[in-house]
């Protein structure tokens, strides 16, 4: 029911812009494409005859195909988007996963739509189709040019879709500081057609080498035999020199393209913008077809990450700037007067913060079991001794009497091999980052936890909080001593990350230093506010420790 009520909503409402959007950008590009830099007077006088009906109406066709062909991409694109970044363990599955047959068949689908949208654009700037009839020849002949378009146009779409998962543009970001969605949008437009116009101008010269070489005569020949067309022998033909140095060409080949892009990201940012705009759960109701639908539900929604995060940004958003929505967590319910607004919500907060902690903890002790021990010198010899070989004296043998009674299999002997084991080998890094692959919700959970302490002290009559503030802390500290623990083993440092992006085209972000920083800031902020109180706190001597440093600025 949620998923109908707001996210199909959301996406049918994007979805509606993208329509309302897309012939502005049309219009607006087909004029400059228009554009006689050598005279100008002469371009604005058969700009003014455009206005003549019969022009109207054939322009409004081809802008209203294109504009079909714009939402049935964005319905294709739609169901890729989503909040979480998936990456790959190993190369190998980093390739099978731009290539799998769900994303080859949106590949085919997007190059076709785009290069159909090419058509559309080039029968505007042409005026004519891809062939005409010529009165000398006495049949069809082929407009080369018009086909140039419409292959280039195709190229864009093959880029751009490749590049959406490649690149990670599917993964809907939360912004920092919420703005309105027309703020948002506007501040983003102009930075998205100057990427358009970027992406068409560095696929050009490869475009034009290609078409030159090798797509240029086999396009034109398959295109003869499906139309039943010829070439004008008058033309000039553009797979040769004089065709690669036609300037009004190119010009008007990088205004398609820009076209094109700008066309497919469109609907990518209008998606984006309307999926993390936040939502307010109820926390508390009585009516019963909402029973289910109130904010902790959203916080526990493991299944449905899109309803996770946004519940997740609703709770931070209420425990920091909504002091109205927090006196319904502190206060008690009518029947019985308990906190169970506050006991619900901590309860799957903490639990959360819990399972991190303790996955952390758990890959650690791994990493540590697993690293090569070096011993001591002696006598001027290194021993290093690693898990395998300790196993395996334990077992009575040696790794040489062990690779005597087992030989290796050809699976193993490829495995071994330096190329294979490139694409094979699991990263550390990446499967130390597979841990914060919901970074951003413990960063919300954290500074959620932190913000209603913190207004606890003022806000808080009836003492709700403060009698979970032993549990928060507790949490807390453990959760700082397992990610400083991590740091330490240099798995969640920015420098592995950066390798790790570039090898498999993840983000680069520093997920285990930017839930640090937030748990730190978290801390200090409850301590800030509760000072000498937190005392009479019930904590173990090792965290009490550990306050105290907080309180002298000295973590």
């Amino acid at each position: 029911m949620f998923l109908l009520q707001v996210l199909w909503w959301r996406t049918a409402a994007s979805i509606g812009w993208t329509v309302l959007l897309s012939p502005v950008f049309i219009t607006l590009t087909s004029f400059i494409a228009s554009f006689d830099f050598l005279r100008p007077w002469t371009w604005l006088s058969s700009l003014l005859g455009i206005l003549s009906g019969s022009v109207i109406s054939g322009l409004s066709f081809h802008i209203s195909c294109m504009t079909l062909l714009v939402t049935f991409m964005a319905l294709l694109f739609a169901p890729h988007h989503s909040v979480r970044l998936v990456t790959p363990a190993s190369r190998l599955q980093y390739i099978l996963s731009v290539i799998n047959m769900r994303r080859a068949v949106l590949y085919s689908t997007v190059t076709t739509g785009s290069a159909l949208l090419g058509w559309q654009f080039a029968s505007i700037l042409t005026n004519s189709s891809l062939t005409y009839h010529s009165s000398e020849l006495g049949s069809a002949v082929l407009n080369e040019r018009h086909l140039f378009l419409v292959l280039f146009a195709g190229a864009v779409g093959l880029a751009f879709s490749t590049s959406f998962f490649m690149h990670n543009m599917n993964v809907i970001h939360f912004p920092i500081v919420q703005q309105a969605k027309y703020f948002r949008v506007r501040s983003c437009l102009l930075a998205m057609c100057v990427n358009s116009a970027m992406s068409s101008l560095k696929l050009l010269p490869y475009f034009f080498l290609a078409y030159y070489l090798i797509l240029g005569q086999s396009m034109k020949d398959f295109t003869k035999f499906m139309f039943f067309c010829h070439e004008d022998p008058s033309s000039v033909v553009l797979n040769s020199i004089w065709g690669i140095l036609n300037l009004s060409l190119a010009y008007q080949t990088w205004l398609c393209g820009c076209l094109t892009h700008i066309l497919l990201s469109l609907p990518n940012l209008l998606h984006k913008v309307y999926h993390s705009e936040q939502f307010q759960f109820p926390i508390e109701t009585n009516v019963e077809m909402y029973s289910n639908k109130c904010l902790h539900h959203a916080l526990a929604a493991d299944q449905h990450p899109h309803l996770l995060y946004l519940g997740h940004l609703d709770l931070y958003l209420l425990a920091s700037q909504q002091p109205l929505r927090r006196t319904l967590i502190y206060n008690l319910t009518q029947l019985g007067g308990h906190a169970l607004n506050w006991a619900q919500l901590s309860k799957v907060c903490l639990q959360r913060l819990e399972v991190l902690q303790q996955m952390l903890a758990a890959f650690n002790q791994r990493t540590i079991a697993s690293a090569p021990l070096r011993q001591p010198s002696g006598g001027g010899n290194d021993l290093i001794v690693t898990d395998i070989s300790h196993s395996a004296f334990m077992n009575g043998s040696t790794p040489g009497n062990e690779s005597k009674s087992k030989p290796l299999t050809l699976s193993s002997k490829l495995r071994n091999l330096r190329f294979v084991k490139f694409f094979l080998d699991e990263r550390p890094e990446l499967s130390s980052r597979a841990l914060f692959v919901d970074a951003q919700c413990h960063i919300w959970t954290v500074n959620a936890l932190s913000h209603l302490a913190s207004a606890s002290f003022r806000e808080d009559k009836y003492g709700v909080m403060q009698k979970s503030l032993a549990s928060i802390l507790e949490i807390m500290l453990l959760l700082q001593e397992s990610l400083e623990k991590h740091l330490k083993l240099g798995l969640g440092s920015n420098g592995n990350l950066s390798r790790a992006s570039s090898a498999v085209g993840c983000a680069n972000t520093a997920d285990c230093q930017t839930v640090h920083a937030a748990v730190k800031s978290a801390l200090y902020r409850i301590v800030e506010t509760f000072g000498k109180h937190l005392d009479s706190v019930e904590l173990s001597t090792e965290q009490r420790r550990k306050i105290r440093m907080y309180v002298e600025y000295k973590e």
